[in-house]
């Protein structure tokens, strides 16, 4: 099992003109891209782990004050405890957002055994299915295994990892204030850059209108991941991809 953590890494994915790009660095690590932001292509892909919740609401707000659209990857089991969900739906759907899969219990693939993730990863689908369509999928904490690999694969659904984690999760590792985040974000985003944000972050659930204001201002583009369809694999050129992550696994 050692091999994961590099190839969590590995995989770690932006959306580009077509091209695979598997590029990505340590958490917290930023990218030094030279003239990229001078391409044309300035479409860039928030994206918020562990709802929907407060920060749901908060994200949609911000981001239609600035013309924005975002993803979310959701819980079945914050799914299930939230009261207004099909309304929730109805907005996300108004504003553009997308939403995936983030299994139901949040549960870390190299800490339990391939049953019980499966199990774990159908619930969290059926909960997110009554309300949305699903093409999009991100494991707990980035962690994956051959079986889960194989499942998403069986059930369509394409892999998002990201290559900005500002860890806003966690002040006390990343050592960072809230405008210290945004600041980390607007250095190191590139064109298809897919940021990780999370909506249960004490520092950082109520910057994202300071965030959202700054990249838009930047003239970066708040765009959420395509709709996809066919092959699933990790994001960015897919079948490449897949053939790459399947055949590390092997």
């Amino acid at each position: 099992m050692g091999y994961l953590p590099w190839l969590s890494n590995k995989i770690v994915t932006r959306i580009t003109d077509g091209r695979r790009d598997p590029g990505g660095g340590a958490d917290g690590q930023k990218f030094d891209d030279g003239k990229s932001a001078l391409r044309a292509n300035r479409k860039i892909y928030l994206t918020f782990d562990d709802g929907p919740g407060a920060g749901t609401l908060r994200a949609i707000e911000a981001l239609a004050a600035v013309g924005g659209a975002a993803s979310f990857f959701f819980l079945g089991s914050e799914l299930d405890a939230l009261p207004g969900a099909p309304e929730l739906f109805e907005r996300l759907a108004d504003g553009g957002h997308t939403t995936g899969l983030h299994g139901y219990a949040h549960l870390n693939a190299w800490k339990h055994s391939p049953r019980e993730i499966a199990a774990d990863q159908e619930r969290g689908l059926d909960a997110l299915k009554r309300f949305d369509s699903v093409r999009w999928a991100r494991p707990p904490y980035g962690r994956l295994t051959p079986s889960l690999v194989r499942w998403y694969k069986s059930h369509k659904l394409t892999i998002a990892f990201w290559d900005i984690n500002p860890i806003d999760y966690d002040s006390k590792k990343s050592g960072r204030t809230r405008s210290e985040i945004i600041e980390f974000i607007l250095e190191s985003v590139r064109p298809g850059s897919i940021v990780l944000l999370h909506e249960n972050s004490a520092v950082w659930c109520d910057g994202i209108q300071d965030l959202a204001h700054n990249l838009v201002s930047d003239g970066w583009e708040l765009a959420a991941l395509p709709v996809v369809s066919g092959t699933a694999g990790v994001s960015g050129h897919l079948a490449e991809a897949e053939a790459e992550v399947i055949s590390l696994f092997r």
